[in-house]
């Protein structure tokens, strides 16, 4: 121990979250985002499929309703996967 009184002080980053994204099967998909807490997720490109509407990014990789899409306005608190969601 030093003989003289020694201050120490926390040293702090913010959390960083990976958001992903999956195409399901259409065009190459967006390079994954690495976002601090709290703050949002840039929206890519839309992705493109021969034959398929795109309707959004979503949570769940069934998802079709558009009212459930990924608010890209939202804050990101977790490790997020998004789905491109599609419409023959």
């Amino acid at each position: 121990m030093p003989a003289e009184d020694l201050n120490i002080y926390a040293g702090w980053r913010p959390e960083t979250w990976k958001v992903a994204f999956d195409t399901m099967g259409g065009s190459e998909a967006p390079q994954e985002q690495a976002v601090k807490d709290g703050e949002q997720a840039e929206r890519p490109e839309d992705p493109q499929r021969d034959g398929y509407l795109f309707l959004g990014w979503f949570t769940d990789p069934e998802e079709r309703d558009t009212r459930q899409a990924w608010d890209f306005g939202q804050p990101v608190e977790t490790r997020r996967t998004l789905y491109a969601g599609w419409l023959p």
